[in-house]
């Protein structure tokens, strides 16, 4: 049977919303204790604090090395920078986005899920006149329209550049790969994670006959989560710097390092009472033949199969297979 409202109760009501708040929400923030305010645990915000300088010391090493290459590969002289690092959340990103944009998608595994990587037109139009003989300095109107195939085709080749630099950058740090996957030129279509997700955006300058563009790079903090720890603590530059006299040194230590070294010719058992009545000249047989491996042991240790044997006068022993480990596993159950 349908409930009809009274009068008093649909005044109650309108008065509850012309006070903006219901009496219930009031309650709820007069439970709260003074100093304590509600806290979504769904928020990436709450786990997101204070600086990367392991992030800034793989983009720094990742312009030393994409200067190059770009400058290379156009023919004249660029200068790469990090213009900044900062976090927010994917929607307002996609919002500042500049439009025309080439917007490259692509992965980074082992790491899940996907990043973005933003040409801005500025930076499109000036290497194609590059490479086609210009000054690099002409203004182009674009009017909203999608980058021809001859462009996107060239804009391709510095995106793959600009993937293989970073995987060479982020390597002394941690060995990730950088898998193209597509491009598009509608932001509509690029949805890398949701736009209440909080990203990274690594701001790269770069200034190409005193014309200055970006390029972006928008990775998902989710995605990068693994290695927060890692770039997150500061330390030298020299622990991503390869110390190739440290390395020589120590691999000199372990090779000139001493180990015993102990071969097993046979393997038996026998009874205490037989032991105990043991003379000299008895005979003990045992397990394994003359003719079977023997087992070599590394600081007591069984880790090969050898035949035992004369090399130049001198007692050897020959190396013929590594031991499997369930053998290993057998041996010392019996």
């Amino acid at each position: 049977m349908d409930q009809i409202l009274s009068q008093d109760e649909i005044n109650s009501l309108l008065r509850g919303l012309s006070e903006g708040e219901g009496d219930q929400e009031g309650t709820e923030a007069d439970e709260l204790a003074p100093g304590i305010k509600k806290f979504d645990l769904a928020s990436q915000e709450r786990i997101i604090r204070g600086r990367m300088p392991t992030m800034e010391l793989i983009h720094d090493r990742f312009c030393r090395q994409f200067r190059n290459q770009i400058s290379k590969f156009l023919g004249r002289t660029c200068f790469v920078n990090v213009g900044g690092i900062e976090m927010v959340k994917y929607g307002i990103f996609m919002k500042k986005l500049a439009l025309p944009s080439s917007l490259h998608i692509y992965r980074m595994p082992p790491l899940l899920g996907y990043a973005l990587l933003v040409v801005s037109s500025s930076l499109v139009f000036s290497i194609i006149e590059t490479l086609f003989g210009g000054s690099g300095q002409g203004r182009v109107r674009v009017d909203g329209r999608e980058f021809t195939a001859i462009e996107s085709r060239l804009i391709g080749k510095v995106v793959l550049m600009a993937l293989d630099t970073l995987k060479e950058a982020w390597a002394p740090m941690h060995p990730v790969d950088f898998v193209y996957v597509r491009s598009e030129f509608n932001p509509l279509a690029v949805a890398i994670c949701p736009p209440t997700d909080v990203v990274i955006i690594v701001t790269i300058e770069v200034e190409l006959e005193q014309e200055s563009a970006t390029i972006t790079l928008c990775i998902p903090y989710a995605t990068i989560e693994p290695l927060r720890q890692k770039l997150a603590t500061g330390f030298q530059s020299t622990r991503l710097e390869m110390d190739a006299t440290h390395k020589e040194r120590l691999e000199h230590s372990i090779r000139e390092t001493k180990a015993n070294v102990s071969v097993e010719l046979a393997r038996g058992s026998i009874l205490v009472k037989d032991l105990l009545k043991l003379n000299e000249g008895d005979i003990i047989t045992t397990d394994t033949n003359p003719t079977d491996e023997a087992i070599i042991k590394v600081e007591g240790t069984p880790k090969y199969y050898g035949y035992v044997g004369n090399y130049r006068g001198q007692r050897a022993v020959r190396v013929t297979r590594e031991i499997p480990e369930q053998d290993i596993i057998d041996m010392f159950e019996k």
